[in-house]
């Protein structure tokens, strides 16, 4: 599978997950993608609004305490199509986090526990790239890029 690339904007790395609904969910639609904004410094796997997530919740998941306070989990189901990945992740529901993603136009936080399911890089430089582990392969010293 060939690494997904994403330009930088607004100065802010991002990625595009597709969340998908459980098979009989009463709400809504069935799949839904959004933007989030790519954070090595937070611990979770995603944080988004509670209305962004409710539709696709599979399972309650333990809440954690966060500087935002008390925010409850949940079990969410992300697909990167153009990678492969198609996995059961933790999700929190922030909507004061979410808000402040939202000002610079995305969704909410991918945090460094769901960029690590990845080998990410900066890419050529102004952008943020993903390849899974089974088709990273590392490039020798002075090689040049794909």
């Amino acid at each position: 599978m060939p690494r997904c690339c994403t330009p930088d904007e607004r100065g802010r790395c991002w990625v595009t997950v597709d969340l998908v609904a459980r098979p009989g969910a009463p709400r809504g639609r069935g799949r839904g993608t959004v933007r989030p904004i790519a954070d090595t410094g937070c611990p979770a796997e995603l944080v988004l609004s509670e209305r962004s997530l409710r539709q696709f919740v599979w399972n309650a998941a333990a809440g954690i305490p966060t500087n935002f306070g008390w925010v409850p989990g949940h079990v969410v189901r992300v697909v990167l199509p153009a990678l492969g990945f198609d996995r059961r992740l933790l999700a929190y529901a922030s909507d004061s986090a979410a808000k402040i993603a939202r000002a610079d136009g995305f969704a909410g936080i991918a945090g460094k526990a769901f960029l690590d399911s990845f080998h990410w890089s900066n890419g050529k430089g102004g952008e943020l790239c993903l390849q899974t582990w089974e088709t990273y392969r590392p490039r020798r010293l002075g090689a040049p890029e794909d």
